[in-house]
């Protein structure tokens, strides 16, 4: 039977909660691929811009989608951003239109039972799935979706041309936080501080027992968010407190950074620096001696990739991140940086105070993982081109016999 012929499809509406002016690793990953698709295919868009209450984007969403694909006729095919985006456009499964979702982890695996329910009987159904890491696939995979359906397709790395200078960041960052790096060695972690992201486990577990010349450095948003979700915590059950935060986002883990931070023997060792700007956070990966990714195991949550840490390798610092959830597409053990035991002090300890005691073979092993990503540059053009064959794939009734992508 002869191969079905791809058809270039019409356009695609692209529907997104997570997109700029807000920030994080979902928001870039939705904003390039609409801006990269724009340059190669037609595109619309209908987007969350943080003007308003999110809760009012999804009463409105469903028919704010039916009005565009009455005005915008040649619109052929739906994209949501994550699955919970997916759940509001369960009714264009009736729509005649092709329906695709970019799933990232925490939005496959989170444990409400309705949200489960849904997983399980309606996102089998959409009409291509992308995968953001092979594991996030697995998932999917193991809750009903058909291999078939299912791609892997990594989000891009954002790899600057050149590492950032590090000429004025010792005392720049000095002045700025009264924190003294000379002379020291910089362990540094971004990110949201929620639990799976390990980063008050590393500092309380790990830190202490590090040479003294070891310093932590935290960047990413203080939270403050924590006081909006009162009201579930008073009226409703732990459990589903639990979830709601961790369904937001919300960085809980900041609180216990906070008190370690005024803690004896923490005070000079860790700092928690809030966001930093493009530039100054280029500088503090190019300042780092090893980047870590310390993730944890969390029941409901999930650590779908891992750009930072693709991120921080391109500017020169070592990556030691935790084997577990979809950080290893990101980090390729022995290639890019190490992967070590999620939750294992000791491996952790013995890795990092084996790899201060000799510098040289340290800096060595950096460069070269840093030669090996930047010659596998994947940029958010390839990545987008990748989303445009799995649609034109979908759009002939192509199946991938792997689903590998």
């Amino acid at each position: 039977m002869p191969k079905p012929r791809a058809k270039k499809p019409g356009r695609v509406l692209f529907v997104t909660h997570k997109h700029p002016p807000s920030v994080g690793g979902m928001q870039r990953q939705s904003y390039e691929l609409v801006r990269h698709y724009r340059q190669i295919g037609d595109a619309s868009l209908i987007r969350y811009d943080s003007s308003y209450p999110i809760w009012l984007f999804f009463v409105i969403v469903v028919p704010w989608v039916w009005v565009r694909l009455l005005l915008e006729r040649d619109i052929d095919a739906i994209h949501g951003n994550d699955a919970l985006m997916g759940m509001f456009l369960t009714p264009f499964l009736l729509s005649g239109k092709k329906l695709y979702l970019t799933v990232h982890g925490l939005d496959v695996v989170h444990r409400g039972r309705i949200y489960q329910w849904w997983i399980r009987m309606l996102l089998p159904r959409f009409d291509g799935i992308a995968a953001v890491s092979a594991q996030t696939r697995d998932e999917c995979i193991a809750r009903g979706v058909s291999p078939d359906r299912v791609t892997f397709i990594p989000n891009a790395s954002s790899i600057a041309e050149t590492p950032a200078s590090t000429s004025d960041f010792i005392d720049w960052f000095e002045r700025t936080y009264g924190f003294d790096l000379k002379d020291k060695v910089i362990v540094s972690s971004v990110g949201r501080p929620v639990p799976r992201k390990g980063f008050s486990w590393f500092a309380s577990q790990v830190l202490p027992k590090l040479p003294s010349n070891v310093v932590y450095l935290i960047v990413g948003p203080k939270e403050a968010r924590i006081e909006r979700f009162r009201l579930v915590k008073r009226f409703a059950p732990e459990r589903v407190y639990r979830n709601v935060l961790q369904m937001n986002g919300v960085g809980t883990d900041d609180l216990k950074l906070r008190q370690l931070c005024k803690s004896e023997g923490w005070k000079n060792r860790l700092c928690l620096t809030g966001g930093l700007s493009g530039p100054r956070l280029g500088q503090l990966y190019a300042a780092s001696t090893i980047f870590v990714m310390p993730n944890l195991k969390v029941d409901g949550d999930y650590e779908g990739f891992g750009l930072v840490a693709q991120e921080a390798i391109a500017h020169g610092a070592l990556c030691l991140a935790a084997d577990v959830d979809g950080i290893p597409s990101a980090v390729h053990d022995g290639q890019t940086g190490y992967l070590l035991p999620s939750g294992d002090a000791d491996a952790w300890i013995r890795t990092i105070a084996d790899l201060c005691a000799d510098p040289a073979s340290l800096g060595e092993q950096a460069e070269r993982f840093q030669t090996t990503l930047r010659s596998r540059k994947y940029g958010w053009m390839e990545m987008t081109v990748r989303y445009k064959e799995y649609f034109e794939r979908t759009a002939a009734g192509e199946r991938l016999a792997e689903g590998a992508g």
